[in-house]
């Protein structure tokens, strides 16, 4: 998380440490790096820190080196928000690259693959009839 702070609105970047399995925060350290989570699990109990069997994690170097550290038993999972736009990232780049060899240039409006991206992006909720026989 960020929030913006003083009068010219710097970022400033905080990480949340959450329980998942009970929905309760336990704790807000400032900054992102590995250094803050680690010395915040450091403090913990050795006793609670064994009784870790999974942590949820986004996809960047800093918690798994986090994690990997401090945790190293733990199971360690990718959140469905990251993992999503990880494979939305990567399937991007594949039909940029698709449509860059085949045409010679950027997606435009009208072609079949730059417009097939939001079909492709969609939650299969918010798709109609004729985006799910696409």
């Amino acid at each position: 998380m960020f929030a913006r702070l003083g009068p010219w609105r710097t970022q400033h970047w905080s990480t949340s440490i959450v329980d998942v399995r009970r929905g309760q925060l336990l704790d807000v350290i400032p900054g992102r790096s590995s250094i803050g989570a680690c010395e915040w699990l450091a403090g913990r109990d050795p006793a609670w820190l064994d009784a870790i069997d999974w942590a949820v994690l986004d996809l960047s170097g800093p918690w798994r080196l986090a994690f990997t550290t401090m945790l190293p038993d733990a199971v360690q999972v990718a959140d469905p928000f990251h993992l999503v736009k990880l494979a939305n990232t990567r399937l991007d780049e594949v039909r940029r690259r698709v449509q860059h060899d085949t045409l010679g240039h950027r997606g435009h409006k009208n072609d079949p693959l730059y417009r097939s991206r939001r079909l492709l992006t969609k939650a299969s909720e918010r798709l109609d009839d004729k985006g799910r026989t696409s």
